[in-house]
């Protein structure tokens, strides 16, 4: 068990340099690191309660099947807390019928868009219980394994892992037919701490799930601590072509908009005599 432990570590210990400088290096790292940590599958998080966020708009097709997969779950210690984001359709009617103490919706007055959404999501959580070690999300239109919750848990098999991410099957959003599968990133589960360090979201962000994953890296860099994967899939999330995450070329761009400002930031001028 030590040796797996030093495995991982060591492996690790490299991720920071090969994510930027040979992407395709990190992952093959990280992929090994996630293997050995998936033999060493703990129990002891399996009475852990996690606080689960959705956020949704308009939804009515979906958010009663998204939910029920939560409901679902094997692991049982959990809570729901769903931010209701001004739907007109009947979305917040579909929700009420579901009768699950677990489950906490919430209407907002106002139209607050996506990410400060999940920060409603998670300080609404805290206040209702603010004992959960384990934070995650899931859309209103993704569709969760029964041992989604269970499986993640079992993988944080020592306090240096901070964060498993799930590998996610992009379905057909009708057919849900498998597309392509890929690590999720909003959808990974984080230890606590992480939220109490590197905060929320920033709603100022089209993909802030990505700035998000990218603190919580240069936190583990830090800290010395890892950012797993599942080594299967855990959810389904329904592949949409008018959505902006299938925009690849906005996403390319962004992504360089980012690097630029990163590699700035890098920059401090030289004093001149």
């Amino acid at each position: 068990m030590k040796s797996k432990h030093f495995a991982i570590r060591f492996l690790s210990s490299s991720f920071s340099f090969f994510e930027r400088t040979h992407l395709g290096v990190y992952w093959r790292l990280v992929k090994c690191a996630s293997a050995i940590n998936a033999t060493m599958a703990t129990d002891l998080n399996q009475n852990a309660l996690v606080h689960v966020h959705m956020t949704v708009y308009n939804a009515e097709q979906t958010i009663k099947q998204a939910v029920q997969s939560v409901i679902d779950q094997d692991h049982t210690n959990w809570k729901l807390v769903i931010i209701d984001d001004c739907s007109t359709d009947s979305t917040v009617e579909i929700l009420r019928s579901l009768d699950d103490p677990r489950i906490s919706i919430h209407q907002n007055a106002i139209n607050q868009r996506q990410w400060s959404n999940r920060n409603i999501a998670i300080s609404r959580g805290l206040k209702l219980d603010p004992t959960p070690l384990f934070f995650t999300t899931i859309d209103s239109d993704d569709i969760a394994n029964p041992d989604w919750i269970s499986s993640c848990l079992s993988l944080f098999t020592s306090f240096s892992i901070i964060g498993i991410r799930p590998m996610i099957e992009r379905v057909h959003e009708v057919s849900l037919q498998r597309v392509w599968t890929a690590p999720a990133c909003c959808q990974t589960m984080w230890r606590r701490e992480v939220l109490e360090t590197i905060g929320g979201f920033n709603p100022e962000i089209m993909a802030s799930d990505s700035d998000f994953m990218n603190r919580a890296r240069r936190l583990a860099a830090i800290k010395k601590k890892q950012i797993l994967l599942s080594t299967q899939p855990l959810q389904r999330m329904r592949h949409r072509t008018e959505s902006w995450s299938q925009n690849y070329n906005e996403q390319d761009k962004l992504i360089k908009s980012y690097e630029r400002k990163e590699l700035r930031d890098l920059h401090s001028p030289l004093t001149s005599d």
